[in-house]
């Protein structure tokens, strides 16, 4: 049996069971309905449902142009937003479950224990709050903008789902599958992110107190500070300008860090794990790793990251923690890349290709820069340079006084 509720009509405190359909078309309104098992509520175009319970099997509808607001999904309820409907603050909990499909939106939902707010294909989830016990599914082809995701919550972020905005913190845990892609997630104390092979995160925050794991990729475009514990096996990949600074703790961390782009900054002890760093030379700007004091290996010690490919243009590693002087300064490749201070040595493992020449320069801040170059430049240089140029300009740089010249064995460039 159905009931219409059309223009100008409001229905109140009506309960829908099995057999019963509460139609409500445009300009009809109606408030506190409660849906029971094998009944439904359909709002189309124009229709309003405020309050409505749906429980025990009961379904609401939310049609094209129809609006429900302050819905209460339990108990095997379902609310299924269909193309063009709009929800706004439902609650989700108990066994109750929010169905999002192709061009519906769902907004500001709160999903508690036993919840569910699951975004399919074309759907919308916006500004929902996921506490404990609760989960939202991010589906193939759905879109997550703007979770808070705490207090035991979760977020299933799927093949081809997206997420933009998420917040995790106090106990939250967002898990990123291959395909699905998190943007802009900030991942603060209390908070985990979890990327399985595949997952990839762009934009990501990760603040004190926070943990990524990372068995995918993470993509950081511009600048940022990862000031919260990193582990995985994955890619940590900086592009474009700007310095990503890495404070936390990534001693568990041993997947590969990728520089195409800005300043990636160890500021941190073990900031990168065992990590390797590979380098990509950028189509403009350049590709730098930044050694703090607190990362640089002890005289003697040998650095704990690998460096591949160490050999483009614009490419360098800035051993902030190394005074540059101009005395007994210099860099040579053997099986090793060494950087010598006058007594001090410290070792940095290569692999890939090299280049030919290693330079040293000032890095402008008090710290020695190890920069690339080609042999065959350095060597013309030489030829015309005085007898004592050992410290004067043989590359082209804006200080004549600031690199020293070390070259290492002919057909080095290319080892790996």
């Amino acid at each position: 049996m159905n009931i219409v509720v059309s223009s100008g009509v409001t229905s109140s405190g009506l309960t829908i069971s099995s057999g019963e359909t509460l139609v409500i078309m445009s300009g009809g309104s109606a408030e506190s309905i409660r849906v029971l098992s094998g009944g439904k509520e359909d709002v189309e175009s124009g229709g309003l449902a405020s309050g409505t319970a749906v429980s025990s099997g009961g379904v609401n509808y939310v049609f094209s142009g129809g609006v429900a607001d302050g819905a209460s999904v339990t108990s095997g309820g379902q609310q299924i937003i269909r193309t063009g409907g709009v929800a706004s603050r439902t609650t989700v909990q108990g066994g109750g479950v929010e169905y999002i499909s192709a061009g519906g939106v769902a907004v500001g939902a709160t999903v508690g224990s036993g919840g569910a707010d699951v975004a399919l294909v074309g759907g919308t989830a916006s500004a929902t709050t996921v506490s404990a016990g609760g989960k939202e599914d991010v589906n193939a082809g759905g879109l997550a903008k703007v979770t808070t995701v705490q207090n035991g919550g979760v977020e299933y972020v799927r093949a081809s789902g997206t997420t933009s905005g998420a917040v995790l913190n106090s106990g939250g845990v967002a898990y990123v599958a291959a395909g699905g892609v998190a943007a802009a997630t900030t991942v603060s104390d209390g908070g985990k992110d979890v990327l399985r092979s595949g997952g990839v995160a762009s934009g990501l925050g990760l603040l004190s107190g926070g943990q990524v794991t990372d068995d995918g990729e993470i993509v950081v475009t511009g600048g940022g500070t990862f000031a919260g514990a990193l582990l995985g096996s994955g890619a940590l990949v900086k592009t474009g300008a700007g310095d990503l600074v890495l404070s936390g703790d990534g001693s568990k961390f041993s997947g590969a860090a990728v520089i195409s782009g800005g300043t990636l900054e160890l500021a941190s002890y073990g900031a990168l794990g065992s990590a390797g760093v590979s380098f990509v030379a950028p189509a403009t700007g350049s590709s730098i790793l930044q050694i703090d004091a607190a990362d640089t290996p002890a005289t003697g010690g040998t650095f704990a990251n690998t460096l591949s490919n160490f050999s483009g243009a614009n490419e360098g590693v800035d051993a902030r923690g190394v005074a540059f002087n101009l005395v007994g300064l210099g860099a040579s490749l053997g099986a090793d890349l060494v950087l010598v201070d006058v007594l001090d040595v410290y070792t940095f493992k290569v692999a890939g290709s090299t280049a030919q020449l290693y330079p040293v320069a000032s890095d402008g801040h008090g710290g020695t820069q190890i920069n690339t170059g080609t042999a065959l430049f350095a060597q013309a240089a030489a030829a015309f340079a005085p007898e004592s140029s050992a410290k004067t300009d043989l590359v082209s740089t804006p200080r004549a006084t600031d690199h020293t010249p070390f070259l290492h064995a002919a057909g080095g460039a290319g080892r790996g």
